[in-house]
């Protein structure tokens, strides 16, 4: 059988939590920023849930970066 490539959301939460923390923003901070509950970056971060695509661009705008960079696994 063909392999299947999926978001793995470890990785995902853990950079969320490092460009966060590089850029010395709060969790509150940030989800002031993006428009969404302290609770839910926490759960991102904690790789307890997976972004849409909508708040996983609104992290990325918000940390300044790009949301290739953000799912960039390697």
């Amino acid at each position: 059988m063909g392999s299947t490539k999926t978001l793995k959301s470890d990785g995902l939460g853990q950079r969320i939590r490092s460009l966060r923390l590089q850029r010395q923003m709060t969790g509150t901070e940030l989800a002031r920023h993006c428009g969404v509950t302290k609770g839910l970056i926490s759960q991102i971060e904690r790789s307890v849930t997976i972004p849409s695509l909508d708040v996983l661009a609104r992290i990325a705008n918000a940390l300044e970066v790009s949301m290739g960079q953000l799912l960039d696994t390697y």
